[in-house]
């Protein structure tokens, strides 16, 4: 007699090498559950080896029957059966979203088609997307999300669910983490009114950085005439996570000495 086994889908069975009292004995066997697990034949000739494929969301058991056969005499079957546990297959939803950096994401809950799954995750990409730590278990996963670059960037959570000691592939779910909207103002300008003027014309750009492309306004605008004295430049920078504003002064002085004749 041989002892049950019990395995996951898709892996090895342990092999079953039958033995006889009688010198020159044969095995052959059948097995039953052809349609809910595949992967190996109806019969064939021991020993009984190979991969069972349960294609169900439940447990299935098979039943090796095993012959013996010495001098054309055929000894009593024994049967042995093996339970073949299902492998879970995760579902993420939402599987992609797009977030600005430093916000909550939609939480990410996790279901499978195995009754009783547990979950294991980890995640992508922890240098440059901080705030939600990894790995973790359980469902749904939720927090905060920060880009620490100036660019957008994507963490993969990948997903792993666990039945009956079966774990069964890794399904993913994407967040693409927004670069922070940074806006940086040029230093105070001082510059001198034109020959024969009160005024010059003055040019200037701030620093932004952050995703989607911020749209930059300047009041007044770059190449604009200042007159004599001191103006204050405004600017705002624009995009769909957010809105930053600084400023800065350009001075005209009037340098040119007057000259009375």
């Amino acid at each position: 007699p041989f002892s049950p086994q019990t395995v996951c889908s898709g892996s090895p069975i342990t092999t079953i090498s039958p033995t006889g009292t009688v010198a020159g004995t044969t095995f052959t066997w059948t097995r039953d559950n052809l349609v809910n697990v595949t992967g190996m034949p109806a019969s064939g000739n021991a020993p009984i080896a190979g991969t069972l494929v349960n294609n169900t969301n439940v447990a299935q058991n098979v039943i090796f029957t095993i012959t013996p056969t010495a001098n054309g005499c055929n000894g009593t079957p024994i049967n042995v059966t093996i339970t073949v546990n299902p492998q879970p297959v995760v579902t993420a939803t939402p599987n992609s979203q797009t977030i600005c950096s430093g916000t909550a994401i939609t939480p990410i809950a996790f279901t499978s088609n195995v009754a009783g799954t547990t979950y294991a995750w980890t995640r992508s990409n922890t240098a440059n997307v901080t705030g939600i730590a990894a790995p973790g278990t359980g469902t749904p996963v939720s927090g905060t999300l920060t880009n620490t670059t100036t660019s957008l960037q994507a963490t993969t959570f990948s997903i792993v669910g666990t039945a009956a000691g079966c774990a069964g592939p890794a399904s993913t779910a994407v967040v693409n983490v927004q670069a922070p909207l940074v806006l940086t103002c040029p230093s105070n300008i001082t510059v001198n009114a034109a020959p024969n003027s009160c005024s010059a014309v003055v040019t200037y750009s701030a620093t932004v950085t952050g995703t989607p492309a911020p749209t930059v306004t300047y009041v007044p605008a770059s190449g604009s005439t200042f007159p004599i004295g001191t103006t204050t430049v405004n600017v705002t920078a624009t995009n769909s996570c957010g809105t930053r504003t600084c400023s800065f002064t350009v001075t005209d002085l009037d340098v040119q000495i007057p000259n009375i004749t």
